[in-house]
C-alpha cells in the first residue's frame, strides 16, 4: 500500500513539474521571408541579429528585417553567399563570403568595406585571438593586419596546403590568451 501511494505521489510530482515547464512556440514574424538556407547567425552588441545565407545578409532589429542584397555600393556587399559572421571587440561586424572574400561593416560610417586580395577566398570562419582577427579561408589560416588592411597567411597554412589539409574552423582560447585551435 505504501509503495503504491509513493508511486502515485511521485507520478503527480513529475507531471506537475513537467506541466510548469514552458513549451517553445514558433511564430512567423511580420515582414519575414522564407530564408531556408541560413548558414550563420550573429547577435551583436547593439542587439541586432545578423543572418548570413545564400540570399545575402539580413539584419533583424526585433521588429523589421533589412536585407543587404548583393550590390557594388558601400551600402551593401558584393556577394549574396554569406558563410561567416563575427563581431570584434571594437563592434565591427566582419562578414565572410563563399565567393567574394572578406568584408566589414562599421556602424559609425554605415558602410561595408571589402578587404583587398580576398576576392577569391571562401571564408569559413572568423575569430578574435589576442589582439588580432584570425580568418579560416581557402584551406588555410590567415591574420588580418589592420594597418595594411589585408590578410596574411600564418606559417601553418603552407604546411596545410602541402599536405592537402583543409582548415575549416578556428577556436581561440581567449580566456587564457594561450592557444589557437584549428579544426581540419
Amino acid at each position: 500500500m505504501l509503495r503504491s501511494f509513493c508511486c502515485v505521489v511521485f507520478s503527480f510530482l513529475v507531471s506537475a513539474v513537467y506541466c510548469q515547464t514552458p513549451q517553445p512556440e514558433f511564430i512567423a514574424l511580420n515582414g519575414s521571408r522564407n530564408y531556408s538556407d541560413i548558414r550563420t547567425i550573429l547577435p551583436d552588441s547593439k542587439n541586432f541579429l545578423w543572418f548570413g545565407c545564400n540570399q545575402g545578409l539580413i539584419r533583424f532589429d526585433g521588429s523589421n528585417y533589412t536585407r543587404f542584397a548583393p550590390d557594388s555600393s558601400s551600402k551593401s556587399i558584393s556577394s549574396g553567399r554569406i558563410t561567416a559572421l563575427h563581431e570584434d571587440a571594437k563592434g565591427i561586424i566582419w562578414i565572410g563570403t563563399a565567393d567574394k572574400g572578406l568584408f566589414y561593416y562599421s556602424y559609425s560610417t554605415d558602410k561595408f568595406t571589402s578587404i583587398k586580395n580576398t576576392t577569391n577566398f571562401f571564408i569559413d570562419d572568423i575569430q578574435d585571438f589576442k589582439t588580432q582577427l584570425v580568418v579560416t579561408a581557402n584551406k588555410g589560416v590567415y591574420v588580418y593586419h589592420s594597418e595594411k588592411k589585408e590578410l596574411t597567411p600564418l606559417p601553418v597554412t603552407a604546411t596545410f596546403k602541402k599536405n592537402n589539409i583543409t582548415a575549416v574552423k578556428c577556436i581561440a582560447d581567449v580566456k587564457n590568451n594561450a592557444a589557437l585551435w584549428i579544426l581540419s
